[in-house]
This record gives C-alpha cells, structure tokens and sequence, in this order.
C-alpha cells in the first residue's frame, strides 16, 4: 500500500477556535503536495491562499516583521 503525505498549515487561533466552539473538533483542508506551483501541473494548481508553502512564508514574514518593531 503506497504511504501519502499531505501537508496543511494552522494557526493557533484556528486551534483554540475548534476547540473551545466546535467542541473539540478540527477541520482541515489539506493538500497533497507542500508547493504546488513547483509542479507546474493544472491538475495540482490550487490558489495561493490554499497553497501551504505560501501560507507559510506568508506567516513567517508577518511573525519575523512584529520581532523587527
């Protein structure tokens, strides 16, 4: 049986949100590839905003930027 990795990215608020309001229950939405504008394929192409390698960097920029004040 081939073992498949997936990759999601999620913040403390979204945590602390499912489990104090949804009663302990999480939903994630997850991809099957970490950068998907890495493998130039329509058929993994997913919106940036979707795309965990871009939440990522995204977060990480905005963490370092609040350390940088």
């Amino acid at each position: 049986m081939k073992s498949e990795l997936i990759y999601s990215c999620s913040t403390w608020l979204s945590y602390n949100i499912c489990q104090h309001f949804y009663g302990e229950m999480h939903y994630a939405w997850c991809s099957p590839c970490f950068d998907a504008e890495f493998l130039l394929s329509p058929y993994n192409s997913i919106p940036p905003s979707s795309n965990p390698r871009t939440i990522y960097w995204s977060l990480k920029r905005d963490v370092d930027a609040a350390f940088e004040l």
